[in-house]
């Protein structure tokens, strides 16, 4: 990533962190910290633990490559791009291009978008999984009636579903068939003709998720188990934010609110920064496993902290840590053939 290209994305992020910063109810984060007392500290380091999980599934991802990114570097380039996604309107994606863009220098931008492209589907399929596990434990500690089952069982089988078909495009490819859909649709097609060029190039990254699939099935899945940690270890957040209160809560519950609340979050990502829709999710989350409704909107604003301290971290390493660039740029085999 160039230089102009770096400071113009680090300013960018930094202005619409600022712009949200100014939405948010600070007076209220700042009463609920001190309200948490020292256990604010572990909260807030809780996620520097679930992003080095991420950022060591992407490393069993690109493990095999001949000019590995430096583990400090990749960390930084991980925490970098969520905080990109959390400050991104209508698809919370603005990560990736990132991620994509300060990885290439290591491994040219074919495999740079393959192995990302990888993670982003092994990060989905964990929260699906995630969500299954959490409407197992709601369903066995929590019952609610005859027809809260039903609803959490139907929801339990949609997402088996769709983590079916996230398990075969991972077999068969993702990127040609999301193509050929896009242009199916009367009212895409227009917008996306102009990949059709482009088509040789995601035929390319498809075959790179097809062989990491097929031909490296034990670090698929322990790649996939490292996402599927993370978003265990994220749970911990819910553990020590409700013992801040006085409440003893056990860690299955912890793991329902946050997976429920996760799951109300994912379906308005169009939100930036999840503005509202973290605190509804967290309302119904509580309610769920017979806590206070009104301890979710505590939670939600002391999580919403943890996002503020993670974001600007993220966003000033897009500066600082981009300063230095291998000598060795791109792989032979792509050089002349960007």
């Amino acid at each position: 990533m160039s230089h102009r290209s770096r400071f113009l994305l680090f300013a960018l992020g930094l202005a619409v962190f600022c712009y949200l910063l100014s939405q948010l109810p600070l007076r209220d984060l700042v009463e609920n910290a001190r309200r948490t007392g020292w256990l604010i500290i572990p909260i807030l380091l809780v996620y520097g633990a679930v992003y080095a999980c991420y950022n060591a599934s992407w490393r069993v991802v690109m493990s095999d490559e001949r000019t590995p990114i430096p583990f400090w570097r990749s960390y930084a380039i991980t925490l970098s791009g969520f905080a990109i996604n959390y400050v991104t309107p209508v698809v919370n994606l603005g990560g990736e291009p990132y991620r994509i863009a300060a990885a290439t220098p290591w491994l040219g931008r074919r495999r740079a978008t393959g192995s990302i492209i990888l993670c982003t589907m092994l990060h989905g399929l964990s929260h699906l999984l995630i969500w299954l596990t959490a409407i197992a434990l709601a369903i066995a500690f929590h019952p609610h009636g005859e027809i809260q089952v039903a609803g959490l069982s139907v929801l339990g089988l949609i997402l088996v579903g769709l983590a079916a078909l996230l398990l075969t495009r991972h077999d068969q490819g993702f990127l040609e068939a999301l193509l050929d859909l896009l242009l199916r649709l009367p009212w895409l097609r227009r917008f996306v003709q102009n990949l059709e060029a482009r088509r040789p190039a995601l035929a390319e990254v498809d075959r790179q998720i097809i062989a990491f699939y097929r031909g490296h099935r034990r670090r698929f899945f322990l790649a996939l188990g490292l996402e599927y940690l993370g978003r265990c270890i994220a749970m911990l957040e819910y553990v020590l934010i409700i013992w801040s209160v006085g409440i003893h809560v056990t860690v299955g519950d912890a793991f329902i609110i946050g997976a429920f609340s996760s799951l109300v979050l994912n379906l308005l990502f169009f939100m930036p920064m999840e503005l509202g829709s973290r605190e509804g999710g967290h309302y119904l989350a509580f309610a769920l496993v017979g806590l206070g409704p009104e301890l979710g909107i505590y939670a939600a604003l002391i999580t919403r902290l943890r996002e503020i301290v993670w974001i600007g971290t993220g966003i000033l390493l897009i500066w600082f840590a981009g300063r230095s660039t291998p000598r060795t740029a791109w792989l032979k085999e792509e050089v002349g053939n960007p």
